[in-house]
């Protein structure tokens, strides 16, 4: 499996809080099943230098130390952008992009209600080159339900993920129920862990979860959902659009 989405960068969000944490969550990861996980710290201001540096030089010191535990598994930069921010300010930062691709980011919309001017910042982010990739929409539109902007919002061009932890019920039973419908609808194309510890948002969730969904969905489904389109979107290719089969539903 691949993780698309987890804050493992060490004292830099509301994620791992030290190196301690942040190597035993990648090897939990590893030993449940994950080769690659992309560290997508929270971007919710505007990046001065300082914060810069933070991110990237807690980075290098995190991949120093997996090879000095010898640990197999990779990790890769991103960032989670919330999408109040000024992107033109951010495309030059190397965490902009997943693996600096140029090409997918990782985008966090308010919990509580989706801003009118979402789907014009999506056409102008594709305008631009750029695939927007919305971190779990399952809990920033639980409250609205709202599958036909969902719908809009992909036919302009962006990619929905989903967090493990939703369908596994963590965050309550109308977030799970608003993920299924995500499911059915074929609006889900990643499923990530969204880690932020060893305890209630572990990395663990995405092995946890992989069962059900391939109960759902038929085990080539989940293959994609998995590992398939996360490898196409680290290395910028293009993601394939499938169908899902509910019919025994």
């Amino acid at each position: 499996m691949i993780d698309v989405h987890a804050h493992i960068i060490p004292g830099v969000d509301d994620g791992a809080k030290d190196m301690e944490e942040s190597l035993s969550m990648l090897k939990k990861g590893w030993d449940s099943g994950i080769s690659t996980v992309c560290a997508t710290p929270h971007i919710l201001k505007k990046v001065d230098y300082k914060f810069e540096q933070k991110i990237l030089s807690g980075f290098d010191l995190l991949k120093k130390k997996v090879l000095e535990k010898n640990l197999e598994v990779k990790i890769l930069l991103g960032s989670e952008i919330h999408i109040s921010l000024d992107f033109e300010n951010l495309k030059n930062f190397q965490f902009f992009t997943i693996d600096d691709n140029k090409k997918y980011l990782l985008l966090e919309f308010p919990l509580n209600h989706i801003p009118n001017y979402v789907e014009k910042m999506i056409f102008n982010l594709c305008l631009d080159g750029y695939i927007p990739v919305i971190a779990h929409p399952e809990r920033s539109m639980a409250k609205e339900i709202d599958l036909k902007r969902l719908e809009k919002m992909a036919n302009l061009g962006a990619f929905f993920q989903l967090n493990a932890g939703s369908l596994l019920g963590h965050f309550g039973k109308k977030v799970k129920k608003f993920s299924l419908k995500l499911l059915k609808n074929e609006l889900i194309y990643f499923v990530a862990s969204d880690a932020h510890n060893e305890d209630k948002r572990s990395i663990e969730a995405l092995s946890e979860v992989f069962p059900i969904i391939r109960e759902l969905v038929g085990e080539r489904k989940a293959f994609e959902l998995f590992y398939q389109n996360p490898k196409n979107l680290i290395k910028g290719e293009n993601v394939q659009s499938f169908c899902l089969d509910f019919t025994k539903y």
